[in-house]
C-alpha cells in the first residue's frame, strides 16, 4: 500500500539539493518511568546555556541525539520490527531503559522542516521488545504486539470443533 505524505515532503525528498530538513520523532513512555522521554534525528539549537540541540513540535520539546534508524517494514502479515541504535551521551535515556520491567511505549513520527508541527507520516505505537548498552551504544528494539498481528479468528470452526453451530 502507499505511503501519502504531502507534496512538498516529497520534493525534499527528491531533491538533488535542498536546505530543508526531515525529522524522526520518538516517544517512549512507560507507566513506571514519570513523564515522556522525546528524542529526534534533526533539529537546531534551543538554548546555549546549557548547549542543547532539538525541535519544538507541537509546545513538546525533543531533544536531539545521533542516532540510526530502522523503519518498521512495510510487510504484509510480516513481523513490523523498528530498530534504534542511540549514541549513549544521555545518562537520562540509560535511567528509563534500566527502570523498565516490562514493555513499554514509542511513538514514530516523521516530519519535514516546512511545518515541524505537521506529522508527514506516524506509526503505530509499537512495543519497546527489549534494549541492550554498552559504554558507546544503545539499541532498542521494538515491534507491534504479537496480537496484534494475529490472525482472527484465530481457531476454523468446523463441525469437528464446534458441533453446536451445524
Amino acid at each position: 500500500m502507499p505511503i501519502s505524505v504531502s507534496n512538498a515532503f516529497r520534493e525534499i525528498m527528491f531533491a538533488e539539493n535542498t536546505d530543508e530538513w526531515v525529522a524522526v520523532l520518538l516517544e517512549l513512555e512507560h507507566p513506571q518511568y514519570v513523564g515522556t522521554f522525546r528524542v529526534t534525528t534533526a533539529g537546531h539549537r534551543l538554548s546555549e546555556f546549557p548547549l542543547k540541540y532539538g525541535i519544538i513540535h507541537n509546545s513538546e520539546e525533543y531533544i536531539f541525539v545521533p542516532m540510526e534508524f530502522q523503519l518498521p517494514a512495510d510487510l504484509d502479515g510480516g513481523a513490523h520490527n523498528a530498530r534504534l541504535v542511540i549514541e549513549n551521551i544521555s545518562r537520562d535515556l540509560l535511567v528509563f531503559i534500566r527502570s523498565i520491567q516490562t514493555p513499554g511505549k514509542c511513538t514514530i513520527k516523521i516530519i519535514s522542516s516546512i511545518n515541524v508541527n505537521f506529522v508527514e507520516r506516524e506509526f503505530p505505537v509499537l512495543d519497546i521488545k527489549g534494549a541492550t548498552w554498552n559504554a558507546e551504544t544503545i539499541t532498542i528494539e521494538m515491534g507491534l504486539n504479537a496480537l496484534d498481528t494475529e490472525p482472527i479468528p484465530a481457531d476454523t470452526f468446523n463441525p469437528a470443533g464446534f458441533p453446536a453451530l451445524f
